[in-house]
């Protein structure tokens, strides 16, 4: 079976100045070299049910960003996951047959549930949804720290108010 068991899977294009032996250069070529692969990904089908394999390719760089960017994938491959993988196929690879033996107990998924507890926290759900980015700025105010520079916010509705910090620590 051919693996696709993994929510997102990472491609990192080999680029000229950031890898070691880079090869592909940045801006134009580099753009070209996503927007083929993200095609060229969307395109395979699962053989068995004719069906893309691929749910959708996002640009890393449109999700994320900050001084750390250059060190994630430039791709995130999101797999369909609705039936097993035994063979795949487009037009460009042609068929592809094989199995896949690695076994997982657990997944990672791109929609998650968010829980919490604890005496200052009120009963009831939230009527919005929140970012994992949200959790450290929430889990640090909940201690009475501000994170300034961290890419999320606080979740104003289990933050005891006066934790919460509307501006920079002076």
């Amino acid at each position: 079976m051919v693996t696709n068991n993994f929510a997102h899977g990472g491609i990192r294009v080999n680029l000229i100045g950031r890898e070691p032996e880079g090869k592909v250069a940045p801006g134009k070529e580099f753009d070209s070299v996503c927007s083929e692969l993200t095609k060229d990904l969307l395109d395979i089908v699962n053989v068995q049910t004719d069906k893309p394999i691929v749910q959708r390719v996002i640009r890393t760089a449109e999700m994320y960003h900050g001084d750390y960017l250059n060190l994630l994938p430039d791709l995130l491959v999101e797999w369909t996951n609705e039936a097993p993988v035994y063979a795949i196929s487009s037009k460009k690879i042609g068929e592809i047959r094989g199995e896949y033996r690695y076994c997982r107990s657990g997944e990672h998924k791109p929609h998650g549930l968010f829980i919490a507890k604890g005496p200052s926290i009120p009963p009831g759900q939230l009527d919005r949804t929140v970012s994992i980015l949200d959790f450290a700025p929430t889990l640090t105010a909940m201690l009475g720290i501000h994170l300034p520079d961290a890419d999320g916010t606080p979740i104003t509705e289990i933050v005891e108010p006066a934790h919460l910090v509307t501006q920079a620590p002076s």
